[in-house]
């Protein structure tokens, strides 16, 4: 794989973050504390206590260093209600307009939550993409490649839903009613 046009080195991993959905952070710890817990009761008995510190040291450098190519967040507004979730994302375009690239997976989004993304890579459930492109001002790049194809597209309606819509068949082309966006391979905007 290449990133750039380079092929992806050793120091790769230090160049990216990943936070997974089921994160779990006890409230009561300090951070430090959690992962020196952590490290005592996950590495080996052989390894030394001095060397488990030190693990976790580094381990806590890495964390603090801003990743360099990708953060990438699988669900970052699950669990949250729609104010947290708004206010989680409106720190990550801060990140992204200070040049961090952030791949994530968001679902069940609201209009407010949509427009702070700059594009969208919509998959069908069979995995397959089906959009890729930029989401526009309310949607209206997202809608305008849709209703080319022939896609109604209603007044006011939220492009997220929309896509879902779209990509599990509730919403066809009425131009080409044998257009089924499980199948088709647009080019993508």
């Amino acid at each position: 794989m290449l990133l750039g046009g380079k092929l992806f080195g050793h120091e790769f991993q230090k160049k990216i973050g990943f936070c997974e959905q089921m994160d779990i952070h006890e409230e009561c710890s300090a951070i430090k504390g959690a992962f020196e817990f952590s490290a005592l009761l996950r590495q080996p008995p052989h390894v030394l206590k001095e060397e488990k510190a030190k693990a976790v040291l580094e381990m806590l450098d890495q964390l603090c260093a801003k990743p360099t190519s990708f953060l990438f967040l699988d669900e970052p507004t699950s669990g949250l209600d729609g104010q947290g979730a708004v206010n989680i994302l409106n720190l990550l375009r801060r990140l992204s307009g200070a040049g961090q690239a952030i791949p994530c997976t968001i679902h069940q989004a609201t209009q407010e939550q949509f427009a702070l993304f700059d594009n969208v890579l919509a998959l069908n459930p069979g995995g397959n993409t089906f959009y890729f492109g930029a989401i526009g001002n309310s949607g209206e790049t997202t809608f305008k490649y849709f209703g080319d194809y022939g896609v109604p597209v209603e007044g006011g309606k939220n492009v997220a839903d929309f896509l879902i819509e779209v990509g599990v068949g509730i919403l066809k082309s009425n131009e080409n009613s044998h257009l089924d966006f499980n199948q088709f391979k647009p080019g993508f905007s």
